[in-house]
């Protein structure tokens, strides 16, 4: 009889997954393939936020069939793998999981993982290591396990993207920071009485989010934006009239990843791009924006103020009217190489919002400030819209990442003049992109670049871009 209870209690693991096996295949016979054919590009965004967050939380609560259930329905709706493929890739990366321990070389993981991926690489007909996936992917769950920052180990979840999809990593860093940021707000909010319902609901907007830069960021898919980390103040507003179509286009043309553009709301609730509240800067006419109408301050010429400046002709520097937000956008619109960040000088957060949804504009947008409300306004809309922080030059570094973490912005954009080593480092290592607003000294410039800063806002864009190309060319 011991003999006997001996082996049973050596079969039960086999039993165990043998019925999870049984249980997985009939769910996946109920689940409609939406997809021809496998593909790691098809998958919808919000889908697979929901159901990552749903397999984290399965894992953190040792619900380990439901973890493969849920590993099941992403291989099958989102990646279109065969009811087969989609069975034993979900059991074995739930099997992965169930065994990390976090010690040094995790035998029984993996190659629970090597052989994960190597499913994942015939069914996708790719071609990568499926070795060194398995082992990124390991070390990246190794990594968040000793607690470094998030910052650091979205470069191993970057590399292992990378590796999968056939892009540079540079190119799946900012989605990696969010799913890595994601990851970190757990951590945050899993100790003491643990996670809540809204904890979890804010982890899945955060995905959700990562997916859709995801999606974003498969330069041979849909988009194919650029990632130099040049973000142009205003337009090319050292070569043309700030905030203007020209200077808009001009910076298009160069090159630019992100263009930079303020906005305010007409005394008609129109939106128009201007940076000041007056048009004194611009214009032969001091008109006070929020109280004059469309109409009004279309009559002006914002390049007015630059010609004069510069002693050009109207020949050489023609009359420009002030832009509405709309154009603006449907401009960006017309091309997926550049990006377009909204700062509002007002209370047009929502309206501008709205407006980029109307538009389809989402993939192409961001939004920029120094106000918390305003930012936190624009998360509360649309998670998956991009926010870069402004901060001054003296602020509490720490106090503000924690809040950035807290709200789940991709970057954090200091005045120059407060920008160190130790304020990139501290930047990066908490899973933010670094920025520093703005820039035009050419030796400040480079000097920024020496530290490793991810971005830098500037009027001189085609400076900027010489300098990257000098760089690279070292």
């Amino acid at each position: 009889m011991r003999r006997l209870l001996l082996h049973l209690r050596r079969l039960l693991p086999v039993l165990r997954w043998a019925f999870l096996a049984v249980a997985l295949a009939a769910v996946g016979l109920a689940i409609d393939d939406a997809t021809s054919r496998p593909s790691p590009t098809a998958f919808d965004p919000a889908r697979l936020g929901k159901l990552e967050a749903s397999m984290w939380r399965s894992y953190y609560e040792h619900r380990w069939v439901a973890l493969a259930l849920d590993g099941l329905r992403v291989s099958r709706q989102e990646y279109g793998l065969s009811l087969w493929d989609g069975t034993r890739s979900s059991i074995l990366a739930a099997r992965a999981a169930s065994r990390f321990r976090g010690d040094t070389d995790d035998p029984l993981c993996l190659p629970l993982l090597e052989r994960y991926y190597g499913i994942l690489r015939e069914g996708f007909g790719a071609d990568f290591d499926t070795r060194k996936a398995a082992r990124l992917e390991l070390e990246w769950w190794r990594e968040r396990r000793r607690k470094i920052g998030p910052g650091d180990y979205a470069k191993t979840l970057a590399a292992n993207a990378a590796l999968v999809y056939g892009l540079e990593p540079e190119a799946l860093l900012a989605t990696s920071r969010k799913r890595a940021r994601a990851m970190d707000y757990r951590d945050l909010h899993g100790r003491g009485e643990g996670m809540t319902e809204e904890h979890w609901q804010e982890v899945t907007r955060q995905l959700e989010g990562a997916y859709t830069a995801l999606k974003a960021a498969l330069t041979d898919g849909e988009y194919g934006f650029l990632h130099n980390g040049v973000t142009a103040h205003r337009g090319s507003s050292l070569e043309h009239p700030e905030n203007t179509l020209r200077a808009f286009r001009h910076a298009l043309e160069l090159g630019a990843d992100w263009i930079e553009l303020d906005i305010f709301t007409t005394a008609d609730g129109h939106l128009v791009v201007h940076h000041d509240a007056t048009t004194a800067a611009t214009s032969d006419r001091d008109l006070v924006i929020g109280s004059s109408t469309l109409e009004e301050l279309r009559q002006l010429d914002v390049a007015h103020r630059f010609r004069e400046s510069r002693g050009l002709s109207r020949e050489d520097c023609p009359p420009e009217r002030m832009p509405l937000l709309s154009e603006a956008l449907d401009l960006i619109l017309e091309q997926r190489r550049t990006r377009l960040s909204i700062q509002p000088k007002d209370d047009s957060v929502e309206t501008a919002v709205r407006l980029v949804e109307e538009k389809g504009a989402v993939a192409w947008c961001g939004f920029n400030d120094g106000n918390l409300a305003k930012m936190r306004r624009v998360k509360e809309l649309v998670p998956a819209l991009a926010v870069f922080w402004d901060r001054p030059a003296k602020f509490d570094l720490e106090a503000d990442l924690a809040t950035a973490r807290e709200l789940a912005f991709e970057a954090v954009v200091v005045r120059q003049d407060g920008v160190d080593a130790t304020v990139v480092e501290r930047i990066q290592a908490a899973g933010f992109e670094a920025g520093a607003w703005t820039v035009n000294d050419p030796a400040r410039m480079r000097e920024l670049l020496g530290l490793g800063i991810d971005r830098l806002y500037t009027d001189d864009v085609r400076g900027m871009l010489r300098i990257l190309r000098e760089k690279e060319a070292e």
